[in-house]
């Protein structure tokens, strides 16, 4: 059976499959007890990365408002068959599937904005189109890209765009609710640890310094703890 975890923040199997010093390394933010490690055999697993708005307004009610593309990919980054078939499966079902050659380069793209975002629009009560609009905010979200950038950087995925690059791939989101804000809201849990979490402890593996990203994610734990919600 192919699994396709379609899931925000990096991914918990991050390191299966990847070469070098952290090969099969389990983070304690994404898989503390190592359940979903033995749960789940990573040789079914095919990465997903989802460019797609929608917003949870029920449970099971579910409102697409943009975006229909996935980026999928073999841990291994082989240009597997059965990375073909699944995404000739989506395409014929009215999805975009787009088959990667180095699906963390694509996972690093997305997580950027998700550690940006995500809790800056949590802390604001900003739809995207407001964060976008307001400078004082956009430097905190290129400061948090900036420290983002240098983590990947450091394990191997450089950064081919620069954050203002990548804030106007944010643009196209229009006025969308980022869906930590809709967690906020609905008084969910936040999806801090693999979203931002994650980010910070790989930033300690390589001893790279995150500062802004610490002080909003602390602020963002705060506001949940304050809420009941963590």
């Amino acid at each position: 059976t192919v699994v396709l975890p379609a899931i925000n923040g990096l991914p918990w199997w991050y390191f299966h499959g990847e070469p070098g010093p952290h090969q099969g390394r389990r983070l304690r933010t994404l898989d503390p007890a190592g359940t979903m490690f033995a749960d789940l055999d990573c040789r079914h697993l095919l990465g997903c990365v989802v460019h797609v708005a929608a917003e949870v307004r029920a449970a099971g009610e579910v409102h697409h408002t943009g975006g229909r593309r996935l980026v999928l990919g073999e841990p291994d980054n082989s240009a597997s068959g059965r990375l073909q078939r699944v995404c000739a499966l989506l395409d014929d079902a009215g999805l975009e599937a787009q088959p990667s050659p180095r699906i963390r380069l694509d996972v690093w793209i997305k997580l950027l904005g998700n550690t940006s975002f995500n809790p800056v629009a949590a802390l604001t009560g900003y739809l995207m189109n407001q964060i976008c609009a307001d400078e004082e905010v956009l430097d905190v979200i290129r400061a948090m890209m900036r420290e983002g950038m240098a983590v990947s950087s450091h394990y191997g995925y450089p950064m081919p765009m620069t954050p203002d690059q990548r804030i106007d791939m944010a643009r196209q989101l229009g006025a969308a609710k980022i869906s930590m804000l809709q967690d906020l809201e609905r008084r969910r849990p936040l999806e801090l640890a693999p979203i931002v979490g994650a980010v910070i402890e790989l930033a300690e593996l390589a001893a790279i310094e995150v500062p802004t990203i610490r002080m909003v994610n602390a602020l963002a734990r705060g506001r949940a703890r304050a809420l009941g919600l963590a």
